[in-house]
């Protein structure tokens, strides 16, 4: 039995100033 263990470092959130479509860009401070 195979596991894989992800870990995640930053918060999980994306805070972007300007959105297109699917991808976002990441601030390092929550715009609203």
């Amino acid at each position: 039995m195979k596991t894989i263990i992800l870990k995640f470092s930053g918060p999980l959130q994306s805070w972007g100033i300007g959105s297109y479509f699917e991808s976002r860009d990441t601030a390092r401070y929550p715009t609203k």
